[in-house]
């Protein structure tokens, strides 16, 4: 075989197409194309390199256009943008949430738009940033993002659990949850709360002759409760969730707190209680039980804080009171007395109260949050007039008291009503 036969061959067999065959006819064509003089320059095995380079550079930029979309579809989702160039360093930042182990949540104040970041960043130890479409639509300092590692899974490796709290107010406390992988930040999918609690709840509400009887079935298991229709303005035809959301980890177990609320004014009868697990990279529900510990407790501790009034319980008042005592302070009668000694000051204020009064009606209940609920009462004396007190013309009847979850006891936040 001639130089030329070799070199011929050789570039044969390298070529890429391997879908089309060069044959005998093929080879003996590019012979006499040479032996005939045509085009001696490029030479023929450069020009037929040339060839065979431009049509590999045509079918390597065809098959990226055709192949990109296939590949980046293959890609797995993040959830969130890797934030190559962030906006600058020295442009104002909002830190919403930071621990020690270097992660940090933040947003750009400059993209606020109606009080509504469409955005939030996370950075992580290294120093690079994720930006997720998540929405921030509340943000109070006493109120702060949450942020914590935990191994819900127990596989060794960490998930960042966030919590933001996105509306805070008179029966609504809403919290949105993201998890991320610490490896990479990808987002991990959370199932919906609201629509497990849903699907799998039924109940009904019938007011009639000023009662209003409710019955709750969770996963075939019923509830039934009962109550004056007075103590609701509107009453709903069943059980709503979704006015308030609490998320929270409890013994390395994520949990979701939704309230059963009764009524367009809040009034709840109990929450319903969802823990998560985490399996095949998505946080599903595992378990749901319903409780009304918290109305309950926040209740029975207004309740014996309006008997220690009647009884005029100074110490028992101290107990169960949680607010401020600067304006109570001012009723000390004992010189010796100092403004630490709480059962002292309420001693001093409930003998310059009127008579004793005790409690006569719950009006209204509110659930702000599981730890926290709002209650309008009524007083009465011992013969059961209606307490009230009289300021400029003015008459009033009805006493809201706020009873918070403080260190683990409801405390109630306002004092006994007072008439000078």
């Amino acid at each position: 075989m001639s130089k030329q036969d070799k070199e011929l061959d050789e570039l044969l067999s390298s070529r890429p197409f391997h879908n089309k065959k060069f044959t005998s006819k093929h080879k003996e064509a590019v012979l006499r194309d040479i032996s005939s003089g045509k085009k001696k320059s490029p030479s023929f095995i450069e020009r037929y390199k040339l060839v065979f380079s431009t049509l590999v550079i045509g079918a390597i930029c065809a098959g990226g256009i055709f192949l990109l979309p296939n590949l980046l579809e293959q890609q797995p989702s993040t959830g969130g943008t890797v934030v190559q160039q962030p906006p600058a360093v020295e442009e104002e930042q909002l830190t919403l949430a930071q621990n020690v182990e270097g992660y940090r949540v933040f947003v750009f104040p400059s993209e606020e738009k109606d009080g509504i970041y469409s955005t939030m960043y996370v950075e992580s130890p290294s120093g690079e940033v994720v930006s997720y479409p998540w929405e921030l639509r509340y943000y109070e300092p006493d109120f702060p993002i949450t942020m914590e590692l935990t191994d819900l899974d127990q596989n060794g490796a960490e998930e960042l659990l966030i919590i933001v709290t996105q509306e805070r107010g008179a029966g609504a406390f809403l919290q949105d949850i993201h998890m991320l992988n610490t490896k990479d930040l990808s987002e991990i999918a959370v199932q919906d709360p609201i629509d497990y609690v849903n699907s799998h709840s039924s109940s009904t509400i019938v007011n009639k002759d000023d009662k209003v009887n409710i019955n709750l079935e969770i996963n075939k298991k019923g509830f039934r409760f009962s109550y004056e229709a007075k103590e609701a303005g509107v009453w709903n035809e069943q059980l709503s969730f979704g006015y308030i959301l609490n998320y929270s980890m409890q013994d390395n177990r994520l949990q979701a707190e939704i309230p059963a609320v009764a009524s367009v004014g809040g009034l709840s009868v109990g929450s319903i209680i969802l823990e998560y697990k985490l399996v095949d990279g998505r946080l599903t529900v595992d378990s749901i039980v319903f409780e009304d510990t918290g109305l309950i407790e926040s209740e029975q501790a207004l309740i014996l804080y309006t008997d220690a009034i009647f009884k005029r319980e100074p110490s028992r008042l101290a107990e169960l009171y949680g607010g401020d005592y600067d304006w109570l302070s001012n009723f000390l009668t004992d010189p010796k007395a100092g403004r630490e000694d709480k059962t002292k000051i309420f001693e001093s204020y409930l003998e310059a109260m009127p008579g004793a009064i005790k409690s006569k009606d719950i009006v209204k209940r509110t659930q702000v949050s599981p730890d926290e609920y709002v209650y309008v009462v009524t007083f009465q004396y011992e013969d059961g007039t209606l307490f009230e007190t009289r300021a400029v013309e003015m008459t009033n009847s009805q006493f809201t008291y706020t009873v918070k979850r403080i260190n683990g006891a409801f405390k109630v936040m306002e004092p006994p009503p007072y008439q000078a």
